[in-house]
């Protein structure tokens, strides 16, 4: 996927920009043994060697282990060289400022796809263009290799009207008042 626009407020501080986060996948079908790979990985990725069997053994293609790793992770998870195992960055969600005007920025799930506020009205001008990779397979399903890849365009950027200094003094006072007041 191409990286996701940043939305701006109106002085250009960041609301909502896209990070790197690695995530660890597999190829079950270029697994000699499910199990062995299961247990190796289970402690790195907090998952349990039991449940990391069985969806390598019901899968046959690509599928996600875990996403969004911590680096640590990501690095131990490469340094186990296992056949059929790699980690891959893809683009995810971060709000610098928290939840500052969550409710008019919204959010995305974790397919990077707006789901709420500007994020899903604005969906399709964030998102931009993502990368297509031709993938050549034998009658088996393996891959043999990589064609041409499509070069992704990034998505549009927006800026608000509305200011984070503001929106922040804004959203304390109203606390304060929800507190002072007993409110739910």
């Amino acid at each position: 996927p191409a990286a996701r626009g940043t939305i701006y407020d109106r002085e250009k501080r960041e609301l909502a920009v896209t990070v790197r986060a690695a995530s660890v996948y597999a190829i079950p079908s270029e697994m000699s043994d499910h199990g062995v790979v299961a247990k190796a990985l289970a402690p790195l990725l907090e998952r349990d060697p039991d449940a990391l069997e069985r969806r390598l053994r019901e899968r046959r293609s690509y599928t996600f282990l875990d996403r969004w790793v911590s680096e640590k992770a990501a690095s131990a998870v490469q340094g186990l060289d296992l056949a059929g195992v790699g980690v891959v960055l893809e683009p995810q969600r971060a709000y610098p400022a928290g939840t500052l005007a969550g409710r008019l920025l919204g959010f995305t799930d974790i397919d990077g796809k707006g789901v709420r506020g500007i994020e899903q009205q604005e969906d399709d001008f964030l998102r931009g263009q993502g990368q297509a990779v031709q993938v050549v397979r034998d009658g088996g399903g393996r891959t043999l290799g990589h064609g041409n890849r499509i070069r992704d365009t990034a998505g549009g950027e927006i800026a608000l009207t509305v200011d984070a200094a503001l929106q922040a003094d804004a959203e304390a006072a109203l606390m304060q008042a929800v507190e002072k007041s007993g409110s739910r």
